[in-house]
């Protein structure tokens, strides 16, 4: 077995967006995602040595930030970073960004808790897709198009740590 169906993600909001009562302050983040990694044969490395082949696909540290800007048609975010890992099979070094937009309208008729469609770079790979957030905002159906030719999808819990 190469890749498994676990993804662990750890995050610091380093400064909030709007922080000290300036609009301007884009929020950064400095985050974490599959620090460590299993091989095939369930040998677990490191968190320095998340190197070569096996699982640890999404294996990256990252510094990035964001600015949301409201509009008349919903709200925009705009997303910047750079990112970095020891992958020899995936890597992904170097910046990456976004832009995201939340359609107001359609989330004032109750359907769904928060709805943001995504355009992303990954400093390799192009990623379109939308995030659905349902049932007081506990789960989300994921969907994207990688290169806009390989489909992913998803369905997520969301447990939050007060």
């Amino acid at each position: 077995m190469v890749n498994q169906e676990r993804h662990f993600v750890g995050r610091v909001c380093l400064l909030r967006e709007g922080e000290f009562g300036q609009n301007w302050i884009p929020s950064i983040v400095l985050g974490v995602s599959d620090p460590t990694t299993g091989s095939g044969d369930a040998e677990y490395t490191s968190f320095d040595d998340v190197t070569g082949e096996g699982n640890g696909f999404f294996n990256r540290y990252y510094l990035a930030m964001t600015k949301h800007v409201s509009t008349s048609v919903g709200m925009l975010g705009f997303h910047a970073g750079f990112q970095l890992n020891k992958r020899t099979d995936y890597p992904i070094n170097g910046p990456c960004g976004g832009v995201s937009w939340q359609p107001i309208w359609l989330l004032q008729k109750g359907l769904l808790d928060d709805l943001n469609l995504i355009l992303e770079y990954d400093s390799r790979t192009i990623y379109l897709g939308l995030i659905a957030s349902f049932w007081k905002n506990q789960f989300e159906a994921m969907f994207e198009l990688q290169n806009f030719r390989w489909v992913n999808f998803g369905l997520r819990y969301k447990l939050r740590l007060k």
